[in-house]
């Protein structure tokens, strides 16, 4: 199991019940907000609120971290892959859209970006977006 704490500015990790707890990143995390696993890829992302708001990824134990988005993004909430589709989206309450782009951050574009007074949280299933508002 993992989880983000923006209290604690951390991104930990767990057996299901509990056991192997462990704080898997910290360094450079001001407020961690979403996070979505690929598995297949072995990859972990996580949108950061902070000062300077970015959407990561790194290896699921923690090495290799990269910025995936730096630029544009104010209030990044919601996250979701689209496994089939090798694809991200997330959305952004302060700039009130839906963007996405491939896993590795090439080819981001906004999906929806009128009507969406304050996105929180997303995810895909098939070839359908759904979100929070």
């Amino acid at each position: 199991l993992y989880w983000t704490d923006s209290g604690t500015s951390r991104i930990e990790v767990a057996n299901l019940d509990g056991t192997h707890r462990k704080v898997l990143l910290w360094q450079n995390l001001e407020k961690p907000r979403a996070i979505a696993l690929h598995p297949m890829e072995g990859t972990i992302y996580w949108t950061d609120w902070g000062n300077t708001p970015r959407i990561e990824y790194s290896n699921m134990d923690g090495s290799n971290r990269r910025i995936i988005a730096d630029t544009h993004l104010f209030w990044p909430n919601g996250l979701t892959i689209d496994y089939a589709g090798h694809r991200m989206y997330w959305v952004d309450a302060k700039h009130h859209v839906i963007e996405r782009a491939d896993l590795d951050g090439q080819n981001r574009k906004a999906v929806i970006s009128q009507g969406l007074p304050h996105p929180f949280a997303i995810t895909v299933f098939e070839d359908s977006l759904y979100w929070t508002d």
